[in-house]
């Protein structure tokens, strides 16, 4: 009899087969991971190879905390260099009485009729008499003024308003300064200072005898914290009590500076002044 041999079938992996040789469940059972492997099995008898799927790594996020840092340090830079250039060197101001000067004092006056002192001293007209610091003044007076004429404009005393109190025979100088009578970057000369509050006594005290001139005999004043310029402040000079000197007629008058947004003391004066002269 003759026996026939038949070739034995080939053995497959399959995920459908429920017989799986040895070598390759243990290969499904190492590798059974996220990333599935991939089994060769081509040739029976032969060991399946393993080929596993490359992991690729993400690249990492660059951050932009540099690029942040970097544009507010420009930023900052460039403002405080602009600040500086603006201190150190300032634009050039309008020349007094020129159309740009005309129309910066225009809107300083309009910024000082807004201030709340301006604004509760009209409201008791009754009271206190406004005016002009220099109106009263001839033309030829106002041409040798320093104050009235040389530093006047938006650059120098842009507003010099003055309100006088006929009962308390006291006034009250609101009083601008410019760019232009800073001694120290941004800071008003102290001359300056010294010069207005002054004139403001003086009024004061020729009000009391207004058929005499009165001469400055002595003057006296105490600076107490930087007056900035390019802003407004309060003079207010009234009588010092005792205020008539017996022995030589002369009349004593007290002044204080103030800043006008905060009301910070600024300076203190007192002076006496002879009014004998007719």
């Amino acid at each position: 009899m003759l026996v026939r041999h038949l070739p034995s079938p080939r053995l497959r992996v399959s995920s459908c087969c429920t017989l799986r040789p040895p070598i390759v469940q243990t290969v499904i059972r190492l590798f059974s991971s996220a990333i599935p492997p991939t089994i060769n099995v081509d040739t029976p008898g032969q060991t399946p190879s393993v080929q596993s799927t490359p992991q690729f790594k993400s690249q990492p996020r660059r951050s932009l905390r540099p690029l942040i840092y970097a544009t507010a340090f420009l930023f900052l830079g460039l403002t405080a260099g602009q600040l500086f250039r603006f201190t150190i060197v300032p634009p050039p101001l309008p020349i007094p009485s020129s159309r740009e000067d005309l129309i910066l004092v225009q809107a300083l006056n309009k910024d000082a009729d807004a201030l709340p002192i301006v604004q509760e001293l009209r409201v008791h007209l009754e009271d206190w008499i406004e005016h002009e610091a220099y109106d009263r003044q001839s033309h030829a007076e106002t041409e040798m003024s320093l104050s009235a004429n040389i530093m006047k404009g938006s650059r120098g005393l842009g507003v010099q308003r003055q309100f006088w109190n006929r009962k308390d025979r006291r006034m009250i100088t609101v009083i601008f300064y410019g760019g232009a009578l800073a001694g120290w970057p941004g800071v008003t000369h102290g001359g300056v200072l010294a010069t207005t509050m002054e004139e403001s006594m003086e009024r004061v005290a020729a009000s009391n005898n207004p058929d005499r001139i009165g001469i400055t005999q002595n003057f006296n004043i105490k600076y107490i914290q930087p007056t900035h310029a390019n802003r407004f402040y309060i003079i207010r000079a009234e009588l010092n009590e005792p205020a008539t000197d017996v022995a030589t007629g002369s009349i004593r008058v007290k002044a204080r500076l103030e800043d006008a947004t905060t009301g910070a003391i600024c300076a203190e004066a007192t002076s006496l002044f002879n009014t004998n002269q007719e």
